[in-house]
C-alpha cells in the first residue's frame, strides 16, 4: 500500500503513480463535477532521442461558436516564436518541443454547439466541446511520445495539496520500481525517486 502526499508551488493538474513506465493510477485535485469553461491544449514530444530531436509545431486552434475571454500560455520558453491569440476565437503558434510539452489554457464565454478545430503539421483534431472532459483526448503523432492533447479543467486555480493511498500489485520474478510523477497547472513537473520492490 502506497501513501503519497504532494504540496506544490502551484495547482496540481495530476499525479501519476507509476510502476516503471506504466501508469497505474492518475490522481487529480478535482473531479468531473468541478469542470468549467477552461480548456487546455497541449503539444509535446520529440523526433527521437539525442541530437536532432527538435520537433517543430505549426498550428491553429479555433473555437467555433465561442469567444476566448482569457488566454494563458504554458511553457512558452521562447517568446520570439509565434504563439498568440488571434481575434476572439483563435490561437496560432509556431513552436518547438524537444521532449517537453507546451500549450495554452483558454477560458471561453457562454456558447452553444461549440467546436474546437485544431490543425497542425502533425495532425488534426475536430471536437465538439461536449466530448471533452476529465480525461485528455489525445492524437498520437509518431516520434518519441509526440502527441496533441485536449482536456477540460475547472475555471479557477487548482488546489496545491494532494494526499492519497493506493494498493499496488507487485510482479513476480522482476523488480517493481514504484514512483510518482507530478504535473502542475503552470507546466512544471516533478518526480520522486523510485522505491524498488525486489
Amino acid at each position: 500500500e502506497i501513501s503519497l502526499s504532494v504540496k506544490a508551488h502551484a495547482g496540481i493538474e495530476r499525479v501519476e503513480l507509476r510502476n516503471g513506465s506504466e501508469v497505474l493510477e492518475t490522481f487529480r485535485t478535482y473531479d468531473a463535477a468541478d469542470l468549467g469553461n477552461r480548456y487546455r491544449v497541449i503539444w509535446s514530444g520529440a523526433e527521437y532521442r539525442g541530437r536532432g530531436r527538435n520537433t517543430t509545431w505549426s498550428g491553429q486552434a479555433r473555437f467555433d461558436g465561442a469567444h476566448v475571454q482569457q488566454f494563458e500560455t504554458i511553457n512558452q520558453w521562447n517568446p520570439e516564436n509565434l504563439f498568440e491569440q488571434r481575434g476572439s476565437d483563435s490561437v496560432i503558434w509556431k513552436t518547438i518541443t524537444t521532449g517537453n510539452f507546451m500549450g495554452f489554457d483558454a477560458w471561453l464565454g457562454p456558447a452553444k454547439n461549440t467546436h474546437l478545430r485544431i490543425g497542425t503539421n502533425h495532425g488534426k483534431l475536430d471536437l465538439d466541446l461536449n466530448e471533452i472532459g476529465l480525461d485528455p483526448i489525445n492524437l498520437e503523432a509518431g516520434g518519441l511520445a509526440r502527441k496533441l492533447s485536449v482536456q477540460q479543467l475547472p475555471e479557477g486555480r487548482l488546489p496545491r495539496v494532494l494526499n492519497s493511498t493506493h494498493s499496488v500489485s507487485l510482479t513476480a520474478k522482476r523488480d517493481d520500481p514504484i514512483w510518482i510523477a507530478v504535473t502542475t497547472e503552470d507546466g512544471f513537473q516533478g518526480w520522486s525517486s523510485p522505491i524498488y520492490f525486489v
